[in-house]
């Protein structure tokens, strides 16, 4: 057995096929993030480890024995002596860390509780055991048995209102005064088209809701709602949550539903959103799905996922307001 074949092996035991319209290395680069997540999520339970402590185990060592894994892989294969592994070992552990999977205390980390999430059919595994015979898609393992949690919203912190509520929301819990426009206000481009910024310096002459920020000292921004003569500033704790982003494509869908299209096979499900997705989502999607390739590991506009999760994923997205369009290969 070569070290190609051996590689299939390993994809292999992790459920992970080919799809029709991939080539060599995108379907490598799948196999190989994924065993270095598994990997990762193993090594959380290694708390006989001489830098552990009491039930935590060491992130310094998780993090450095997770590398040295991957290295040792990669160096099997010339064609990914480029790949930066240190950014790949940051990538899946900023996800697995903001999707719940480990609690971080200082210098140490613990598994998260054992919970399946998922539906009737389909368990994304939290807090995995050793034990357990698992499939990956992206960074998470999985089980088609039912799930224990059918709540995928509460389980990795995404809203439960329906998006196109959520301004009305926001404008109903904030201060509304009258429109105040300064000279560094931008808008939201509700007329964009593929490659236009998201906002722009014109305010769209429409009587409905939109969307305006302001650059702030710091380069961050603050948001505001406007409607005809009136404004409100949308929080800081509101900001923080992210429900900014889902103002915004609601107020996008209300002119035009955005759409994210999507190719099936039998082996892989790509998703290519349209228009981008809100960041709580997308964290989410990143868990439970590929890149193309490492040097995309953080984009926004594909996303390849076992067809295993897609029903679990298409309810999501059909409830953000998204129109799902399916793409021909």
């Amino acid at each position: 057995m070569n070290e190609r074949e051996w590689l299939q092996k390993i994809g292999n035991d992790m459920g992970i096929a080919k799809a029709p319209w991939e080539i060599g290395f995108q379907y490598e680069t799948r196999i190989l993030l994924s065993f270095a997540s598994l990997w990762m999520l193993t090594s959380l339970h290694n708390r006989n480890d001489e830098e552990s402590k009491d039930d935590w185990v060491s992130v310094v060592s998780i993090r450095r024995t997770t590398k040295q894994r991957l290295d040792s892989l990669l160096s099997l294969y010339p064609e990914y002596k480029n790949v930066n592994t240190q950014e790949v070992i940051d990538y899946i552990w900023d996800t697995h860390l903001k999707n719940g999977n480990m609690y971080h205390k200082e210098n140490y980390v613990i598994p998260a509780g054992h919970c399946l999430i998922g539906d009737d059919r389909v368990s994304i595994i939290r807090g995995m055991t050793l034990e357990e015979p698992i499939s990956m898609s992206g960074l998470s393992p999985y089980v088609q048995r039912r799930a224990e949690n059918d709540d995928i919203a509460d389980a990795f912190d995404l809203v439960t209102v329906p998006p196109s509520e959520i301004p009305l929301l926001i404008w109903r819990r904030s201060i509304v005064q009258q429109v105040i426009i300064e000279s560094n206000m931008e808008y939201l481009n509700i007329h964009r088209s593929a490659r236009e910024m998201y906002y722009t310096p014109k305010r769209p002459s429409i009587e409905s809701m939109t969307l305006a920020r302001t650059q702030r000292d710091d380069n961050s921004y603050d948001y505001y709602l406007i409607q005809n003569q009136e404004m409100c500033r949308i929080n800081d704790n509101t900001i923080q949550m992210k429900w900014h982003h889902y103002a915004q494509l609601a107020i996008m869908n209300q002119k035009t539903p955005q759409k994210i299209l999507y190719t099936i096979s039998s082996s892989l499900i790509r998703i290519e959103p349209q228009y981008r997705l809100p960041e709580p989502e997308a964290r989410f999607l990143r868990l439970v799905s590929w890149p193309d390739d490492f040097s995309g590991l953080k984009s926004q506009w594909r996303f390849n996922l076992s067809p295993a999760l897609w029903p679990i994923v298409q309810r999501r997205l059909t409830f953000l307001g998204y129109k799902l369009e399916v793409k021909q290969c």
